[in-house]
């Protein structure tokens, strides 16, 4: 059975109180519009299992290799980096990270993986944590911390800086905060926030606009999309997700974000996949994953650029380590 208060304690985060810029929110109200599906996804295959079976995990892809890193494995909570290789189907072990956590989120700049964030439920300790991994030396380093120790956060890269929304810091405090990390100078800024505080927000990145999606707060589970200009520092609403859901997870086609899985208001754990078209502000439908999931890791990645990756998380009942892929195909 879900249980809502270990979500609400794993998830992914970042924040801190340095130079705050003018906050601007546009809101409007658009009604939630459903098309027709204008994607396949479809043809699943099982792959090469999780080294152990995990949720909350960061979760990224890079030169056809897939990082799973830290996690919980059913109230155990993870230092690991196991590593994928989607050429020869096997997983190994890279060097940890320094603290064991979950709810951890994870974004790669210039072939190195920036890890923010995450929650240690056996200390229940929140971490401001970030962490830089080298692939090609195995070797991680620690950069200047966030302002805020949390986790449950959303994390996308705009022009090689790390940006990081929402989370919890802890059990019943939820964050509207927006920060961006330069890697060049080693410093947080705090950037204007989103309308409504929310943790386990799902987050993208198209044409330099950061997209979040859905989430939860002291109201439950939420259906609020947003997006953030970069370049103004403002956020607008946009229409509603059809499905609200909590601790979703995204990849990106073009202009299109398919926002998959998640839980509903009920904590259970959800197949529903639905398509958010950047350029038209609509939805639309395409086919369901093969097996509810919440708490999985998700990328797209092969040189077609259209091949998904899910991985682990939780079914309705267990915490699971199955690893499938599927092809995102347009309609004929």
């Amino acid at each position: 059975m879900f249980k809502l208060n270990k979500l609400i304690g794993l998830i992914f985060i970042t924040i801190l109180n340095l130079g705050c810029s003018p906050s601007v929110i546009e809101v409007t109200t658009p009604a939630v519009n459903v098309d027709p599906g204008f994607y396949d996804l479809k043809n699943w295959q099982s792959k090469k299992n999780m080294i152990r079976e995990k949720e909350n995990f960061a979760f990224v892809s890079l030169e056809n290799k897939l990082y799973a890193i830290g996690g919980d494995a059913v109230n155990i909570w993870l230092a690991d980096n196991d590593v994928y290789d989607t050429v020869t189907d096997t997983w190994s072990a890279k060097k940890p990270m320094s603290v064991n956590r979950g709810g951890l989120s994870a974004a790669v700049i210039n072939s190195k993986i920036y890890v923010a964030g995450g929650f240690d439920g056996s200390k229940s300790t929140w971490y401001d944590t970030l962490e830089v991994y080298d692939p090609i030396t195995d070797n991680w380093e620690k950069k200047s911390p966030m302002g805020t120790k949390r986790s449950s956060l959303g994390v996308g890269v705009i022009d090689n800086k790390l940006y990081a929304v929402g989370g919890i810091r802890s059990e019943k405090d939820w964050l509207d905060r927006l920060e961006v990390y330069s890697p060049d100078s080693d410093t947080w800024a705090l950037l204007s926030p989103m309308s409504a505080p929310r943790a386990e927000v799902a987050v993208a990145i198209v044409n330099k606009k950061l997209y979040a999606f859905g989430g939860s707060n002291s109201n439950g589970v939420l259906n609020i999309v947003e997006e953030f200009n970069s370049r103004t520092n403002s956020w607008k609403t946009k229409t509603s997700l059809p499905t609200p859901r909590a601790n979703a997870k995204v990849i990106t086609i073009s202009n299109n974000i398919f926002v998959m899985g998640g839980r509903d208001e009920k904590n259970k754990p959800l197949d529903i996949v639905e398509v958010y078209n950047t350029s038209t502000d609509k939805w639309s439908t395409t086919e369901k994953l093969p097996e509810q999931r919440v708490s999985f890791g998700a990328v797209v990645t092969g040189n077609d650029g259209n091949t998904v990756y899910i991985a682990g998380g939780m079914d309705p009942e267990h915490v699971i380590g199955l690893v499938k892929t599927g092809k995102i195909e347009k309609k004929q």
